[in-house]
């Protein structure tokens, strides 16, 4: 009776060990949902006009690199420079998020933006990877990788 009692509280104990959460995915799962929320709010920004509001999401830094097939812009300012004309010509959005947590403050996101452009409802799409790095409390974009898909690509609304 006593061994039937020991084996019954033992796969009980392990019943509820094993139910419980692994601390290492509820932090994984984490900081992939502030790293969406980064990624959507920005969108929100862009789509607002809100340039200050968009740039958020980069870090503030010389160090900043951003590469699409035309060329490579660093430091945080320039690329603010070259967003600025853009900005108020498009609304965008993120699909087909995926984001890979390399260490508690490290991070590789994977998305497919989208445009339309306010004026005339064309469509451009693209591919995007980012190296993110939590900041001051803060994750943001360090480095950014971008470049367009062929034309005809077809259209994903979220």
């Amino acid at each position: 009776m006593a061994r039937f009692l020991f084996f019954a509280f033992f796969f009980l104990l392990l019943g509820c060990v094993s139910n419980q959460p692994d601390p290492e995915t509820l932090h994984v799962s984490a900081i992939q949902a502030e790293l969406d929320q980064m990624m959507q709010a920005s969108a929100v920004a862009w789509t607002a006009d809100d340039l200050d509001g968009f740039m958020r999401a980069f870090h503030n830094s010389e160090d900043l690199v951003f590469a699409i097939p035309t060329g490579i812009t660093r430091g945080w300012q320039p690329l603010k420079e070259r967003y600025a004309p853009s900005i108020v010509k498009s609304n965008l959005w993120f699909t087909d998020i995926e984001t890979t947590v390399i260490t508690a403050e490290t991070a590789l996101v994977f998305a497919r933006f989208h445009n339309v452009m306010k004026e005339d409802g064309s469509y451009s799409t693209g591919l995007t990877t980012l190296l993110c790095e939590k900041i001051g409390g803060n994750w943001v974009i360090v480095h950014d990788h971008s470049s367009g898909l062929p034309k005809g690509t077809p259209r994903k609304d979220p």
